[in-house]
């Protein structure tokens, strides 16, 4: 059996197709959404990424967990989804580009593989070699690129939502989405 959890950082619900959206935004989810389930009335437990990523995990509301910062590992007496197919026999495994998620002393502990992807660069071959490679497989996917900080669009992508404004230089919230932002980080990782 393969599970994987698929988490976009982030995304919208209301800017998606499968949830009624009309703009078109997202074509190749609203065609998995067709065949899968889909929830209706699921909320993030957490404003914050790190809180909330340990509520999926192990059924717990953040205030119970207690988190604080990036860098902390929930209490060991909660037991966490992939630690009890861990012991079922099920492969386990955490993909994602941030990297404070694949640190073997906090969040990737509970994963017996940690890999860095990014959708540009890694992820789908890495996905797909890990699928061929195991049967019981636990795969928590965690996609944090594009619509995450630094919030970047390009300008066409940005004309299409902005209505009927069609020039985005006067607007200084659309020059900060449209202006590219590079970390350190990226210039390592993701070369042009």
């Amino acid at each position: 059996m393969k599970i994987v959890v698929m988490l976009i950082d982030s995304l919208r619900a209301d800017h998606l197709g499968c949830y009624g959206y009309s703009k078109g935004t997202s074509p190749r989810i609203y065609k998995i959404a067709k065949g899968s389930i889909l929830f209706r009335n699921a909320f993030s437990q957490c404003n914050w990424t790190y809180p909330s990523l340990y509520s999926i995990i192990t059924g717990r509301y953040p205030s119970v967990l207690m988190l604080d910062w990036f860098d902390e590992k929930v209490n060991a007496a909660f037991p966490t989804l992939p630690e009890s197919l861990a012991r079922k026999g099920f492969h386990t495994a955490i993909f994602s580009n941030f990297e404070f998620l694949l640190k073997r002393s906090s969040f990737g502990s509970h994963f017996r593989q940690r890999e860095f992807v990014t959708l540009r660069m890694n992820a789908l071959e890495s996905f797909r070699a890990l699928l061929k490679k195991t049967n019981d497989l636990f795969l928590f996917f965690h996609v944090g690129e594009f619509v995450h900080e630094p919030f970047f669009a390009e300008p066409d992508y940005v004309r299409k939502f902005a209505g009927k404004r069609k020039d985005l230089a006067p607007n200084e919230a659309i020059k900060a989405l449209t202006t590219k932002i590079e970390s350190e980080d990226e210039k390592v990782r993701e070369p042009l």
